[in-house]
Order: C-alpha cells, then structure tokens, then sequence
C-alpha cells in the first residue's frame, strides 16, 4: 500500500517537468517494489545513487520508461532470476544514470528500429516512453545529453542517459525570483 501510494503521489503532486534527483529515484524504488509483488518477484533490482547527486534537479519520469520496457519485455517468467541495476553518479560536470538488466535482450533490428524512432519524431507503441524521454532531454539540455542503449540478446540491456549536473534547489530559486519580476 505505501508503493501504491508514493507511485500515485508522485504522479499527481507534482506538476513540475522537474524534480530532484532523489525524489525521481524514490519514485522508482516504489514503482519497482511493485512491479515485483505483480511479476511474482520474477526479478531483483539495486539501485546505487550516489550521495552528491540526489540534490540535483532531473526530467520527472526521466528513468521510469525504461525500468518499464526492462521488466515487460526483457524479463521472461520462470526461465532464470533477472536483476536490474540501476547507478546515478557524477561525470565531470555531468550525471550519468545507468539502467541495466541481465534480460532477453533488444534483437539488433529491433533495436535499430527504436534507435531511429528516437531520432524521429515516428513512433509506435512501444517506443513512445523511449523517445519522448530522448526528445526532452535533448530539448531541455542540447544535442550533448540523452539516451544510449547497447543491447545483446540473450544478455541484457544497457541503457546510458547523459543529463547535466544542476542543483534542483538552486535552480527553483532562480525560476521562482524570475517569476516575481
């Protein structure tokens, strides 16, 4: 019931495109303790985030498409036990977040296919979690930033997304002396 709940308030309370890194995360440990109870825990996850991070400011629903797209199509029922790893921490002036997972794997031409649809503005089902959350980054932080995703079948997934390191305190003061003038 506390999942439910935090998954349903953080969906709802918060209207801003951005929160803090630590709240995003929260989000996802919720979602994911859920996600266990309804796959039967057919998979484990850990989640590493580092100390100096969880103050900065990152895309709300930024991780969660692709925690989603991990568990509904990279995990199979009952053919091992999955683990999906997901690590937040500083690079340079940077925060890389890494979704991992030790699934089925994305075939390579299907993972051509949502490569491109990323680039795009083309989507399908599937692929509209994955590209909406490239196009925002790089909407909102510039070419440098977004989503890499190396894949092999029968191995596993990994998904890289590169964001900028800005505090998300400093940056709601800014924007609320902006909307006072």
């Amino acid at each position: 019931i506390d999942d439910m709940t935090q998954v349903l308030s953080f969906s709802t309370r918060n209207t801003q495109e951005f929160v803090s890194i630590e709240e995003e995360a929260d989000f996802i440990r919720s979602y994911l303790e859920l996600l266990q109870l309804r796959y039967y825990n057919v998979f484990d996850f850990k989640m590493d985030v580092a100390q100096d991070v969880l103050k900065c400011r990152t895309l709300k629903f930024m991780v969660q498409p692709f925690v989603e797209n991990a568990v509904f199509h990279g995990f199979v029922a009952g053919s091992r036990q999955y683990i999906l790893k997901i690590c937040v921490h500083r690079e340079g002036s940077d925060i890389l977040f890494t979704i991992s997972d030790n699934g089925i794997g994305i075939p390579e031409e299907q993972l051509s296919v949502l490569l491109h649809q990323e680039m795009s503005n083309a989507q399908t089902m599937n692929s509209i979690g994955v590209g909406n959350v490239s196009r925002r980054l790089k909407l909102h932080y510039g070419e440098k930033y977004g989503v890499t995703i190396n894949s092999q079948e029968g191995e596993g997934t990994t998904v890289f997304i590169l964001i900028p390191a800005t505090d998300h305190f400093q940056e709601q003061l800014v924007r609320g002396k902006r909307d006072t003038i």
